[in-house]
């Protein structure tokens, strides 16, 4: 099925079809320049560079059309889609989907992007004026937010693999976004452009390529330590120039010869198995995979294994794999595979024919001895078949290489990630601080500090609260001052005193309460030991950090609502982003 043809196109049903071959030339010209290119970084003009965004988002849309026109999923567009098709006298989704993918190919990027502004502009002003955030049914180019949204906010870089190493290329993988911070978009989108090169699309908060452990908005991201410099421009100097005459600029047909020096990063085998990690937990069960060695396919999916092992929240992503394994195992070595020759034919996730059950895996003889209540993950994994196959009746490759890691070196490694989070500190007792706030600012940082939220169960259920509680507090507040500017610095300070402290963490937890908001409490080990242990009361842990999340993220978004609820508490510092530290 062509679902470029365009049936009420008299003149030509292929003309989208045409239009894209235009664009995926022009891409594929710049995307051949990074692969030739020698050294780390590559010299391009920002008209070249428009061609391959273009191209990115375009495969993005094509790729995810039920994001866009599905009423079950996009239920804030749904007035808007329904006046798209009568204004435009389409009759199905297809149809503005193609109306729209047109849109995309006719017009071009810089105003694209000028269109998206201009929306953008209206939808605010409404939600100024009335509180609420609506989406017009007559919205002018509404469509070209998203657009906007992934040219603006997200610089480019590419990432190239290890030596040792591919990226896996999946039927959905083309746009995949990574990367949660708290109240705002993905971190990162990522675009496969081959087995050796991905391009990344960062966003902008991470720009500075800062510590990620100073960011006060909680995050998670298992890519932002791999570096990614943002361009360089060579031929103009944007450092002193305003928005205003930045967009002009932007919109100018010189700015089209402005020439940029892009990154191209060669990536660590273990920073392509943490891209590969993303592209591989992202497959759906009846998703296809490309690659170009067996060998080193193999090798990636032991070591998403093992990831799956130490990530909790990964635990059942390994299962659709098992069958590929065992397949891949039991194949003789092909000399055409092996020698980097791809292989044009996508091989399917799972077939029903090569289900594996208890009888052809392997046991860990470990499990008897897990002590953690992660059990039923890793456990579990592991019975499912961590090392994969039989070795009576499999054949591995010469190249493949044995997981090796223990049951007990996963658990241990887990605990060991309990026993550091309140080590420090004795975090629980008043009168170790001067203040509550002093005792809940420096569980926060507890909480901050932890490198990757994903890989550390307390830390990802507040980061679940976290989100929670400030998405319904959003829900009950009206607009803020016209003059207001957030302030995306700010951080709070390390010390308060008594009284300051006070007012403070009443407000904090007022939002709680105010929004009747239930904080689920984490359970943590069973076997805690003494009533005196230091993990005895993690219900108190989680409100602390739930609180301080929303206190974050009130202090930089709506200070304002500080200011009026806590008159005379001196943020001036607070709200200028300096610490007090």
């Amino acid at each position: 099925m062509n679902l470029y043809r365009d049936l009420r196109n008299t003149v030509d049903v292929d003309e989208l079809e045409k239009k894209l071959a235009v664009l995926e030339n022009a891409a594929a010209t710049v995307i051949r320049q990074v692969y030739d290119c020698t050294t780390s970084t590559i010299n391009l003009r920002r008209e070249q560079v428009n061609y391959l965004r273009k191209f990115m988002f375009v495969m993005h849309y094509r790729s995810y059309p039920e994001t866009y026109f599905d009423p079950t999923m996009n239920n804030e567009a749904n007035a808007w889609v329904e006046e798209l098709l009568k204004r435009e006298h389409l009759s199905t989704p297809i149809e503005a989907w193609l109306h729209i993918l047109r849109y995309y190919l006719d017009t071009d990027h810089r105003d694209i992007l000028i269109h998206g502004e201009e929306a953008v502009e209206k939808v605010s002003n409404m939600i100024r004026s009335r509180g609420i955030y609506h989406i017009p049914p007559d919205l002018k180019h509404y469509e070209a937010i998203a657009y906007r949204s992934q040219g603006d906010y997200y610089y480019l870089g590419f990432w190239e693999a290890a030596d040792e190493g591919e990226f896996v290329l999946t039927n959905n993988g083309f746009g995949l976004w990574e990367g949660i911070h708290t109240g705002f978009e993905a971190i990162h989108r990522i675009f496969p452009m081959g087995p050796r090169i991905v391009a990344i699309l960062r966003s902008n908060m991470h720009r500075s390529q800062l510590d990620p452990s100073r960011h006060s908005l909680p995050f998670t991201s298992q890519l932002l330590n791999i570096p990614l410099p943002p361009p360089v421009p060579l031929t103009y100097n944007f450092n002193n120039l305003q928005l205003t005459d930045l967009a002009m600029h932007r919109a100018s047909p010189e700015a089209l010869k402005d020439i940029f020096s892009l990154s191209i990063i060669k990536l660590t085998a273990a920073q392509t198995s943490s891209v590969n990690s993303v592209l591989l937990c992202n497959v759906r069960e009846a998703g296809a995979m490309t690659f170009l060695s067996r060998p080193i396919m193999l090798k990636t999916l032991e070591d998403f294994a093992v990831e799956c092992v130490v990530k909790p929240f990964l635990s059942n992503s390994f299962d659709k794999f098992i069958p590929l394994v065992k397949q891949l195992c039991s194949l003789e070595d092909e000399t055409a595979a092996d020698s980097g020759i791809p292989s044009t034919t996508p091989v399917p996730v799972a077939e029903a024919s090569s289900a594996i059950t208890s009888e052809n895996v392997v046991d860990n003889p470990g499990g008897a001895k897990m002590k953690s209540t992660f059990d039923r993950h890793l456990s579990g994994l592991f019975r499912r078949g961590l090392s994969l196959t039989d070795p009576s009746t499999t054949k591995p490759h010469q190249s493949s290489t044995k997981t090796s890691i223990s049951l007990e070196d996963a658990v241990a490694a887990i605990d060991k990630s309990l026993d550091d989070f309140f080590q420090p500190i004795p975090v629980f007792e008043d009168n170790s601080f001067p203040s509550s706030y002093d005792q809940g600012r420096r569980l926060w940082d507890c909480y901050s500090n932890i490198p990757s939220h994903d890989v550390h169960p307390f830390a990802e259920h507040c980061e679940k609260m976290i989100g929670g509680c400030i998405s319904n507090f959003k829900a009950t507040l009206g607009p803020p001052p016209p003059t207001f500017r957030p302030r995306n610095s700010a951080r709070l300070p390390m010390h308060l005193d008594h009284d300051s402290s006070r007012i403070i963490m009443d407000f904090a937890f007022g939002i709680l309460e105010m929004i009747d908001f239930e904080i689920e409490t984490w359970s943590s080990r069973s076997n805690i030991g003494s009533p005196e242990d230091v993990y005895k009361d993690w219900g108190y842990a989680t409100k602390v950090v739930v609180a301080f999340g929303c206190l974050t993220w009130v202090l930089q978004n709506r200070h304002d609502l500080l200011q009026t609820s806590c008159p005379g508490l001196g943020l001036d510092k607070l709200i200028m982003g300096r610490s007090t530290e």
